[in-house]
């Protein structure tokens, strides 16, 4: 079965109709990005289509973009197919041609050239990154190809491709064949952790230097050998250990393959080698054999070996070691140390920089308990075999949106900020530093499959031009914290009690009383899916639930916006956290007040509405409780002000992003700091100084606050 079938029955077995009308190229492209940018996600698998945007088979055309797996902040690839006939035999200069013809066509997408292409501009659009020239966006186009070459030729056309360049040293390219795609196919439906068994040469008379007890050494490897391991087993577990793929760095890998082909000899200076972990390595004449071994540092040297043509052998530094644990827990421990603390050669994103965390290894085996996969690095590829049901395949970032929506009731930040949620590490500590009961984890996932059930069934029978469809594209985590909202209101008496004191118009963005009592681990403790149910789940199980929410509460809370800001989209709706408290949040606890009973009768058999759990609720505020975190405040502060002027206010005259900077440095304590330390205007300071320090008060000490003056000072 080749990759385009593969596709096809894959959408058989789960019913969906994503290869509907597409072309081979299309099926190529879908089921790519099915496994590099999904996971494997079967509840996601109808989302391919959204960024699937243009193919004319009469000529070599982007046909996809996608948010990029492998790199943190704005980066995006592009995504082209080519036919054997495009590539086969073609000069060196004929493919760079075109290549970058194709980058040609990117630049006119990013920097909005009125002749790119509509289709790719509109999908490029929804990615929302306003910067093109910001240092953080990086670009990639990958080529891919329903077929392979000899090895030989691989190489060959990969080395040509990956080193072409542009003037923006920000753009990459790659040339993905079939046996790469089918490699990535494999790795999610039976991944390999490490190589069970392998060996390397050692280069010349080098000698070893023990650097433990355990036996662990330094030795100098040799780089033909080492590049026979890569053909061998790039794909089946040889950098399962690493904390992320190869990522390509235009800045850093000409150097390294220059140094291959026409300075090998001093390589071994220029170059910080590999270190392989392994249960066990030992030496027979020129040769390191290794049992389950695996490279954690030195991906990129490893993969520009790889795919580099070289004749003359030469030598690599190569570092091994064994555990000195026996224990499983405390061996993983110790080799994701050693992974994380040795890879300072590319950045590492934030998914990085937790995934060895206490508390993911916690929340791992948490979800592991209860059968559910939890991806916590780039990379990690789930078992299919043993991970069959889509409800059983999640990811930590996917998984902190979700708990940020349902139990803190965040889901504008949650959608507009997803790598906060990882990074801040006020908001890292709320989500990943909280308790949850395993039914909720379970809940939670159910929920998510559901809504991409439900999404894909109501674009059947809903019309196109209805808020209810337009909104139910952007509107997954706004629906979840409805769902928490509707739980909390329900089963949390204390909290129940606590907001009917207030009236309706005062449940808004300003009431910082109210953020508070919403904004608890309340729930978390709870099966939100009905325990009766949990087990007894079908595909249209929670349509009902669904369907209220969004007739009675998003729907009409939409409406209101909308007539308000006439110009702005779902999006603009669905991702800007003030809109939640400010339009949803009234409605909903309106409406659940109001429809209590009915709500018992109509849900109360799919959601656990009859639980207890007021125990979880904390009347005390302290003054440090329950914050998102400075910078995601006040940037929310300015987009609240320059969103309500409609247009006579520019971002940069609330504040700049330098001033913004200082802000958070100093915690200025008055308006005299504002003016004095964060180089504020007069104009800035009369009309945004009170509300900015009050911000910012929250993020400190409020003795050491009061101590700096009255804030109000001028």
């Amino acid at each position: 079965m080749n990759i385009i079938q593969r596709f096809d029955q894959l959408c058989i077995e789960n019913e969906s109709e994503a290869n509907e009308g597409l072309n081979e190229a299309a099926k190529l492209i879908s089921i790519y990005a099915f496994y590099h940018y999904l996971n494997g996600d079967v509840a996601q698998l109808d989302e391919i289509s959204n960024n699937l945007c243009y193919y004319d088979p009469e000529e070599w055309s982007l046909a996809g973009v996608f948010r990029s797996s492998t790199i943190d902040g704005n980066a995006i690839d592009f995504l082209t197919t080519a036919e054997r006939s495009t590539l086969s035999n073609v000069s060196e200069s004929e493919l760079r041609q075109l290549i970058l013809d194709e980058a040609m066509a990117i630049g006119k997408v990013v920097y909005r050239d009125k002749n790119a292409k509509l289709k790719v501009k509109l999908v490029y659009d929804q990615f929302d990154l306003k910067a093109a020239d910001d240092d953080s966006a990086y670009f990639t186009l990958k080529v891919l190809c329903n077929w392979t070459p000899a090895p030989e030729e691989k190489i060959r056309l990969q080395t040509v491709v990956a080193s072409c360049s542009v003037k923006n040293n920000r753009v990459g390219f790659e040339l993905i064949f079939a046996d790469d795609i089918e490699q990535e196919i494999d790795d999610i439906e039976s991944p390999k952790e490490y190589v069970s068994s392998g060996a390397l040469n050692i280069f010349g008379n080098a000698s070893s230097c023990g650097i433990g007890p355990e036996g662990s050494f330094i030795t100098i490897i040799s780089a033909k050998s080492l590049k026979m391991l890569f053909f061998q087993y790039a794909t089946r577990g040889l950098f399962a250990s690493n904390l992320r793929f190869f990522i390509s760095a235009k800045k850093i890998d000409p150097k390294i393959i220059d140094s291959i082909q026409n300075d090998a000899e001093n390589f071994v200076y220029y170059n910080n080698g590999i270190i392989i972990t392994c249960d066990e390595c030992y030496r027979t004449a020129n040769q390191l054999h290794f049992t389950n071994f695996s490279i954690v540092n030195g991906g990129q040297t490893t993969n520009l070996i790889g795919r580099t043509p070289f004749d003359q052998d030469f030598g690599v530094v190569c570092k091994v070691i064994t555990s000195r644990y026996k224990d499983k827990l405390k061996k993983v421990e110790f080799l994701s140390k050693v992974a994380e603390a040795s890879n300072t050669q590319k950045p590492i994103n934030a998914k990085d920089l937790i995934a060895n965390k206490k508390e993911q290894r916690l929340l791992k085996e948490q979800f592991s308990r209860c059968a559910i996969f939890l991806k916590v690095k780039r990379g990690e590829k789930i078992n299919k075999s043993l991970y069959p049901e889509a409800w059983q395949n999640a990811s930590n970032d996917e998984i902190a949106q979700i708990i940020y929506s349902i139990v803190f009731q965040m889901p504008g930040m949650a959608k507009n900020s997803k790598a906060a949620l990882l990074s801040n590490e006020k908001t890292y500590e709320l989500i990943f530093g909280s308790t949850y009961a395993d039914e909720f984890l379970v809940s939670i996932q159910h929920l998510k499959v559901a809504y991409a059930k439900w999404k894909k069934d109501l674009s059947k029978k809903e019309p196109k031009t209805t808020p209810k469809y337009g909104l139910a594209r952007t509107g997954d985590l706004l629906s979840f914290a409805v769902i928490g909202l509707l739980c909390k209101l329900m089963t949390n008496g204390q909290l129940t009690k606590q907001l009917r004191a207030f009236p309706i118009s005062t449940l808004n963005n300003e009431n910082e009383d109210v953020k508070f009592m919403l904004m608890q681990n309340d729930i978390g403790s709870l099966s939100i899916v009905s325990p009766l149910i949990i087990n007894l789940i079908d595909k249209d199980t929670f349509a009902p639930v669904f369907d209220t929410i969004f007739d009675n509460i998003l729907v009409p809370a939409y409406k209101k916006f909308k007539s308000q800001y006439p110009n702005y989209a779902y999006g603009n709706f669905s991702k800007t956290q003030s809109y939640y408290f400010k339009y949803v949040l009234p409605i909903g606890v309106d409406y659940v007040f109001k429809h209590e009973a009915g709500l018992i009768q109509l849900l109360g058999t799919t959601l656990n509405l009859t639980a207890d759990c007021s125990n979880c609720f904390r009347e005390k505020r302290d003054f440090d409780d329950y914050k998102p975190g400075l910078e995601e405040e006040l940037k929310e502060f300015r987009k609240k002000k320059t969103d309500s002027s409609k247009g006579a206010l520019k971002p940069f005259e609330v504040f700049k992003n330098m001033q913004l900077a200082t802000i958070c440095r100093v915690l200025p304590h008055s308006k005299l700091d504002l003016e004095m330390k964060c180089g504020f205007t007069k104009k800035q300071i009369e009309e945004f100084g009170d509300e900015m320090l009050r911000i910012v008060g929250k993020y400190c000490d409020l003795s050491d606050f009061e101590e700096g003056g009255n804030a109000n000072a001028d």
